[in-house]
């Protein structure tokens, strides 16, 4: 009896993700974005706000790949939750490189907060873009399609 049930369900579940990925196919993509034709058009302004914790081994490359996507105006604001390491300091040194780059350190909580809520907070505080994209320190990302 018991494996007749078990048959029974794996069998379910089975049909239940065949009807998931039939869906799944059926979701339009997204149309391409059109390119600038004339070079004085105005392009978008995105925040980039990257929450940060202890991330000395990747924030660099982060950021710099984030300061590397085409056909966008781009600021990045690195929030640094309470890292020990040298998150801040990797920060400070791109910054003074480039303009577009600026760190926010947090040191304490407030009351009621949780680290990764409070760091988007503040970053989307000091962000000016029309637009605000959040990521975390080791989210690399390409202009590949």
């Amino acid at each position: 009896m018991f494996d007749q049930v078990a048959w029974l369900v794996g069998l379910l579940l089975f049909l239940t993700s065949v009807v998931r990925v039939r869906d799944l196919l059926d979701v339009p993509a997204l149309p391409a974005a059109a390119p600038c034709e004339d070079e004085g058009e105005a392009r978008p302004r995105v925040s980039v706000i990257i929450t940060a914790r202890d991330e000395e081994a990747r924030i660099e490359t982060s950021i710099r790949r984030m300061l590397a996507q085409p056909g966008i105006e781009v600021e990045v604001i690195v929030v640094d939750d309470r890292s020990t390491d040298r998150t801040s300091e990797i920060v400070d040194a791109v910054a003074r490189e480039d303009s577009r780059v600026r760190m926010h350190r947090i040191d304490a909580l407030p009351d009621e907060w949780l680290g990764k809520p409070h760091a988007c907070h503040a970053g989307a505080g000091l962000a000016s873009g029309e637009w605000l994209l959040f990521s975390d320190a080791d989210a690399w990302v390409t202009d590949r399609v």
